[in-house]
């Protein structure tokens, strides 16, 4: 720990103001009184009062040399927020204020009585739970299969090894000291999980005053209330206390788990040994691990009330507003439409929406692959193909922006001048050009004049048409001077 987080400690610290108080004899007296008679169970304002009254009756018997406050300023004193060592709550159906200690009362009360008290456990018996702990610790983190199949064969061996000193009517038994320091320690255990559960609840109730805080002081940013929310209640289900927390309560829904513990502990108490020992820690830690988590659940419900009254009364707001704006626009709209201005306001250009039925589009319709299952000697006339070779085989709207920037740079153009320009991809293409002649453009085809025209497939092999009727495309109005 730093220096800083002492500081803060010192300064917020219930536990820490409690014992650093100049009445602090006066306080842990009194709520270790408060303990024994009523456990930690909430105590009414009156009762608390009267137990107060009697208290400090027999401190100024025994100390009449000392001077003390009423009971009432001490009571208010003590649940004062800049203390926070009593809660106060009002109980559903009650008209009088409870007061329920908080957890740092319990932390200064183990401390002093650690301090006067210190719980005397044998060497031996610290040995055994530190071998106990850490060959448990090496077993359930070893991830070898191999070494961990070997750790449980020696298990299994002890245990046989027990099992057959049973059978021989050997067996071990604990002496007392060892079952008073197992007792210690297992009440120790108790005694701080039923103060993580009180630290978890008095975090529970923190949050709910948080959220009754700032729905009051809220405006319009919700969101980040919500956020704020949804954080704090996060850092507290991830804190030890709070993991402690849902351990318990998986522990009350199993019917086993409980109905067990509640056996072991009566069997424990009948114990000679331990009948010597102080055991109201176990004796009251099932009821009271029963009350903080009662207490918490009533929290986290009253947290959620909050909660869904706050995002109710913004989202009827939020109607309110939205309704208030449409009941705005219409009468606008009215009164325009009785009374419109005289200059003109806004210019509308477009009035008409432009329709498009998706059903007035044509279905796409894929084209059948042209196969060459061979190469023939036999002549084939390209032109006679264009019944045939389907258009959109032909790319004829790439041709045909083809002929046309060729024909915008000379008066006409002739398909060895476009092949050259632009290469084809296959026969398609070719049978293109001739099926644009008197279509799309003027052109003469010239049988006499052959040229070759070669492309590679989509394989890589070269392909060549030969002799190909050369095209002759031109402008309409050179048609007079076409050749």
């Amino acid at each position: 720990m730093t220096y800083d987080d002492l500081r803060y400690y010192h300064k917020n610290n219930a536990a820490w103001k409690l014992l650093a108080a100049t009445t602090a004899p006066l306080i842990l007296g009194f709520f270790q009184r408060i303990i024994d008679k009523y456990s930690r169970n909430p105590v009414s304002r009156t009762d608390y009062l009267y137990e107060l009254e009697s208290y400090l009756g027999l401190l100024e018997r025994d100390y009449p040399e000392e001077s003390f406050q009423t009971p009432e300023k001490y009571l208010t004193q003590w649940s004062s927020g800049d203390r926070g060592w009593l809660d106060s709550f009002y109980p559903r159906g009650k008209d009088e204020p409870h007061y329920r200690m908080t957890a740092g009362i319990d932390s200064a009360l183990q401390f002093l009585q650690a301090q006067l008290n210190p719980s005397y456990t044998a060497t031996d018996t610290k040995l055994a739970t530190l071998l106990r702990e850490l060959e448990n610790l090496v077993t359930q983190s070893e991830e070898d299969p191999t070494l961990r199949r070997k750790a449980l064969r020696t298990q299994i061996k002890a245990l046989q090894n027990q099992m057959n000193d049973i059978g021989e009517n050997r067996m071990k038994m604990m002496d007392d000291r060892t079952v008073q320091d197992t007792y210690r320690h297992i009440s120790s255990i108790a005694n701080s999980l039923v103060t993580d559960i009180r630290s978890v609840t008095r975090e529970f109730e923190e949050l709910n005053k948080s959220i009754r805080e700032q729905v009051a002081q809220a405006g319009e940013n919700r969101a980040e209330i919500i956020r704020d929310i949804l954080q704090f209640r996060g850092s507290i289900d991830n804190s030890p206390q709070g993991q402690s927390f849902h351990a318990f309560g998986r522990l009350l829904m199993n019917a086993n788990q409980n109905a067990s513990l509640q056996e072991h502990i009566g069997k424990i108490h009948s114990l000679a040994a331990v009948q010597k020992l102080d055991t109201s820690i176990l004796d009251n830690f099932y009821f009271e691990l029963l009350e903080a988590n009662e207490t918490a659940q009533k929290t986290l419900s009253y947290v959620a009330q909050s909660l869904r009254r706050f995002l109710e009364e913004q989202s009827t707001r939020e109607s309110r507003r939205m309704h208030q704006l449409l009941n705005d626009i219409e009468r606008l709209a009215i009164t325009l439409a009785k009374h419109p201005p005289r200059e003109f306001v806004l210019e509308l250009e477009h009035r008409k929406l432009d329709i498009s039925v998706p059903f007035d589009r044509p279905l796409f319709s894929p084209a059948a692959e042209l196969k060459v299952e061979g190469v023939t000697d036999t002549a084939v006339d390209l032109p006679d193909l264009v019944d045939i070779i389907p258009e959109t085989q032909m790319n004829l709207e790439l041709l045909t922006r083809h002929i046309a920037i060729q024909l915008s740079k000379e008066s006409q153009t002739s398909l060895q001048r476009l092949v050259e320009a632009y290469p084809v991809a296959g026969l398609e293409e070719i049978v293109g050009y001739f099926a644009l002649v008197d279509s799309q453009f003027q052109g003469i085809i010239l049988t006499e004049d052959g040229v070759d025209i070669s492309w590679y497939d989509q394989a890589g092999n070269r392909r060549v048409a030969r002799s190909v009727p050369n095209i002759i495309f031109y402008k309409p109005e050179d048609e007079e001077t076409a050749p």
